[in-house]
């Protein structure tokens, strides 16, 4: 009985010990986020394999757990990034066009320290094997809405990977969405990623999304209908209001 009694007492400090440390580790601004960069390339393919688009992708995190997406659209002759700071705040930038905005506040993906737990699998998620990639164990998981994704817990449970066949049942081929891992490097990713450069035109969430829309439009000789275009910017409308609320608290970081 009493090493039974012994035993429970040094789990239990032991227990505390850890959630201590966790909590200063995270106070002092510390993390425990394995810092890398991933090479892709994504495709999709519209219904009846019609309107195919192919973009070169890198995807980024810091150690700090920033992330960030840099897009390549060769078609519409496009660079663009989406950031996602561990401070909460988020980015929308136009390398191209020099705009930028903090559209995306709280939203968007991120990786997660504590999802690695489950190895990835969330409730609705079924797992299907394990894989390695470039070194690194990798879960393979098909999700509810059909999708199979590939991610690491290594790595934060971010999608480094993905292929959906939405036509699969009557149509396979014609409607996919693929994205494919070329490389991975682990290290601290170039600062680059996550900087907006100064001479960048500062736009609100509506603002920036109705200048890209008409841009696109002027270059596809008029593909957008009007009405795609204004349910486009009707959609910012939360972006819009909690960008207003929040500016003066969160200037567009440099």
């Amino acid at each position: 009985m009493k090493v039974r009694i012994i035993i429970c007492c040094v789990a239990v400090l032991l227990t505390a010990f850890v959630v201590v440390a966790v909590r200063r580790g995270r106070a002092q601004g510390s993390s425990h986020f394995q810092p890398y960069t991933a090479y892709q390339h994504y495709e999709t393919t519209g219904p009846s394999g019609k309107n195919r688009r192919v973009e070169e992708r890198i995807t980024v995190v810091s150690s700090k757990g920033d992330y960030a997406e840099r897009h390549e659209r060769k078609d519409i002759n496009r660079v663009y990034r989406f950031v996602f700071y561990a401070s909460g705040i988020g980015a929308e930038i136009y390398d191209t066009d020099k705009f930028a905005s903090t559209t995306q506040e709280g939203e968007g993906p991120r990786p997660s320290e504590t999802s690695r737990l489950a190895n990835c699998i969330g409730p609705t998620d079924r797992k299907l094997r394990e894989e390695t990639w470039f070194g690194m164990p990798f879960i393979v998981k098909r999700t509810w809405t059909g999708r199979a994704s590939w991610q690491s817990p290594s790595l934060g449970c971010i999608d480094l990977a993905h292929y959906v066949d939405w036509h699969e049942s009557d149509n396979p081929g014609t409607n996919l969405s693929v994205l494919k891992l070329d490389n991975l490097v682990l290290g601290e990713p170039t600062p680059d990623m996550f900087v907006i450069p100064s001479d960048y035109k500062e736009m609100s969430p509506k603002l920036l999304q109705e200048t890209i829309s008409r841009r696109d439009q002027a270059q596809c000789g008029g593909c957008m209908k009007e009405e795609q275009i204004q349910k486009a910017i009707h959609n910012r409308d939360a972006q819009e209001k909690r960008y207003w609320a929040q500016r003066p608290k969160h200037p567009i970081p440099h």
